[in-house]
């Protein structure tokens, strides 16, 4: 499913003035007595009406981005870590030279000094 910004094709970061201008060329296209007797331009327009609805009010919009940074985040741990192609397994966890000298030390029993 779009986001309201996909929906009302805009950036995240638009103003209030573009999320306005948007919403009105959007509802102006979709509206049912333009298209009288379309379910989808019914639909569309309930939905550019929703979007516009929250993104215009400043407390709404602060949450509904909150809930879709959480959604990426969420997404991103739930991935599988990638496989390399040496054929092990990658993690997403940043590495040090500390973590290399013990792999090092692990393997060659040779400790760093």
């Amino acid at each position: 499913m779009k986001t309201y910004y996909e929906l009302l094709e805009i950036k995240p970061q638009a103003t209030v003035d573009e999320i306005k201008l948007a919403y009105k060329r959007l509802a102006k296209r979709h509206h049912p007595d333009a298209n009288a007797g379309s379910k989808q331009s019914e639909m569309m327009f309930k939905l550019v009406n929703e979007a516009y609805q929250t993104l215009s009010n400043a407390a709404a919009r602060a949450s509904y981005d909150a809930g879709l940074k959480a959604k990426r985040e969420e997404q991103v741990r739930s991935q599988p870590a990638s496989v390399s192609p040496m054929g092990g397994v990658m993690s997403r966890q940043p590495q040090t030279n500390r973590d290399a000298a013990k792999v090092f030390e692990a393997y060659f029993g040779i400790k760093r000094k």
